[in-house]
């Protein structure tokens, strides 16, 4: 619920957020700006709790 309610925040300053932008970069046009969530590091933190359980069975078949 949180994020959403962020990403609608952004989307909803998403002009001035552009117009303070093109204030700081300099390039002929400014991007528009998208937002969207970024799971990634959820995803990850997901993987590296598997690899970590994988682990200590593996040590069992090992030892």
């Amino acid at each position: 619920g949180s994020q959403a309610a962020v990403i609608t925040k952004l989307e909803e300053h998403r002009a001035t957020l552009q117009a303070e932008l093109s204030k700081h970069v300099v390039l002929k046009y400014t991007p528009h700006l998208v937002f969207h969530l970024d799971d990634s590091t959820e995803r990850g933190a997901r993987v590296f709790k598997i690899l970590q359980e994988i682990a200590p069975a593996e040590d069992e078949h090992t030892a």
